[in-house]
């Protein structure tokens, strides 16, 4: 998902518009890379509970919607 916003910014002709999907990007890596170490812990938590995972990708989701 990264990389193929990564190739939207690098091909907008707008200045403002790439540096912003390129900060985006960075700070979507830097909370991946946070949370990495964590991901089995969610990959259990996920599969014992799936309402609440649905629950908290659902915000994730509209956050994401709404942000851009």
């Amino acid at each position: 998902m990264l990389d193929s916003v990564k190739k939207e910014a690098a091909s907008c002709s707008s200045g403002a518009k790439r540096e912003r999907l390129l900060k985006f990007c960075s700070k979507i890596d830097q909370f991946v890379q946070k949370i990495e170490p964590f991901f089995k812990t969610i990959d259990i938590f996920v599969s014992t509970h799936p309402e609440w995972a649905g629950i908290a990708w659902g915000a994730m989701r509209l956050l994401f919607q709404v942000r851009v």
